[in-house]
């Protein structure tokens, strides 16, 4: 995977930057850090870490898997560990991330760590930081985390959690880790996933992928932060939507959808109205 950007409008479709030719690529996952025009992201080349990418050396073709013009390294993965998490607050100031010790899914054992993005100098991903939660395969099962999002000044973070047969939404304390309120509930009730959920610019709504069951096609919802006030923002039978992320307004999201209306369907990316507007379902 290389780092690409495209307008709202679906126009100046541009890749930004492209990597060796090697591994996973650059863009694991990506977060943009507040309003510095820099981008954290998931490297997987070589030694996989957790890079900034200052998109104003966009184009940039990168050949190395240490620090250069356009790429810093925050944190090192350690060699057979994987890291499969990243959220970075709205102020640019804190950043969470999923460290996994090995690829073995009987004996894992999955942390989420936080820190200030300042102190990250390239440490390693299982040592930074302080630890939020711990999961470990051997005791708890296979069924870790499915997404986390900070709120914007990255006091409070929402986390997708297994819960009954389905994954619920919890809303939790930055500082300490404990539960401060669940936003849904129908992962244990019905057996739901709700999955990758980020909080809006405001901080009142969180938007997350919601699906019946594990094979089910997945639509864009919304809960406000306090629990209440549930809904579909998008219907659609032949789509499957995931990982929204909100517009700086915070009146849409864009997400990645796979239309299987189609004879190949492949991922792209959509965005939608989520307050008003003809997708928009709030009541």
């Amino acid at each position: 995977f290389d780092i690409g950007s495209v307008s709202r409008n679906g126009a100046d479709l541009t890749t930004m930057a492209i990597g060796p030719n090697s591994g996973i690529g650059i863009a694991g996952e990506l977060a943009w850090v507040g309003t510095t025009g820099k981008l954290m992201t998931n490297e997987r080349v070589g030694i996989h870490s957790y890079m900034t990418f200052d998109t104003d050396q966009a184009p940039f073709t990168r050949t190395t898997n240490g620090d250069d013009d356009a790429f810093t390294r925050n944190l090192i993965i350690p060699g057979g560990q994987g890291g499969d998490g990243l959220s970075v607050s709205r102020d640019g100031g804190t950043v969470m991330w999923m460290i996994r010790n090995s690829h073995d899914p009987s004996s894992y054992v999955v942390e989420v760590r936080i820190a200030e993005i300042a102190s990250l100098t390239g440490q390693s991903a299982n040592e930074a930081g302080r630890v939020l939660f711990t999961h470990s395969a051997a005791t708890d099962g296979p069924d870790f985390n499915r997404g986390f999002g900070l709120s914007p000044d990255g006091e409070e973070f929402v986390v997708s959690l297994k819960s009954g047969d389905g994954y619920d939404l919890f809303l939790m304390d930055s500082a300490t880790g404990a539960e401060i309120a669940q936003l849904t509930n129908i992962g244990a009730s019905a057996g739901d996933y709700n999955l990758y959920p980020e909080i809006s610019p405001d901080g009142d709504w969180v938007a997350f992928s919601s699906q019946s069951d594990s094979n089910a096609r997945a639509d864009i919802a919304v809960v406000m932060t306090n629990g209440t006030t549930f809904a579909k923002v998008t219907d659609t039978e032949d789509v499957s939507e995931m990982r929204p992320s909100w517009s700086p307004e915070g009146m849409e999201v864009a997400y990645q959808g796979q239309d299987y209306s189609e004879a190949d369907p492949n991922w792209d990316i959509y965005r939608v109205p989520v307050f008003g507007g003809a997708s928009a379902r709030l009541p």
